[in-house]
């Protein structure tokens, strides 16, 4: 999952039905496991990404969380936003793969919130 300016990213995997988002201090799990910190829930439906654009008001130093819920509401392990990873290319803008243009393309991410259930 990624964190790009104000937008949160992340693919379905798995059998998810809904994705948790939680906004809050601390590591990945104190977030999921603090109160209050549920900011939304996202249908998981028959789409493969999703998107989630963060609040403007909201803390800039917080840690965005998502989790994975399946059928039976068996929440996945947390996973927190992070920047996109970088390629660095070749310098000379002509990197291949996803990486084209001044060969520092954005990668794909450092993380799924499909991971093995905590429950």
């Amino acid at each position: 999952m990624t964190k790009d300016g104000p937008t949160l990213s992340w693919t379905q995997c798995g059998d998810a039905r809904f994705f948790a988002v939680y906004s809050g201090t601390g590591t990945p799990e104190e977030v999921v496991q603090t109160p209050g910190t549920l900011i939304d829930r996202v249908w998981a439906g028959d789409d493969g990404t999703f998107s989630y654009e963060i609040p403007a008001d909201a803390d800039p130093d917080a840690v965005w969380v998502v989790t994975a819920l399946d059928a039976a509401s068996v929440e996945s392990q947390a996973v927190a936003a992070a920047a996109p990873a970088q390629h660095p290319g070749n310098g000379k803008g002509n990197a291949t793969g996803h990486d084209k243009g001044n060969g520092n393309g954005q990668g794909h991410g450092n993380g799924t919130p499909c991971k093995a259930p905590r429950g």
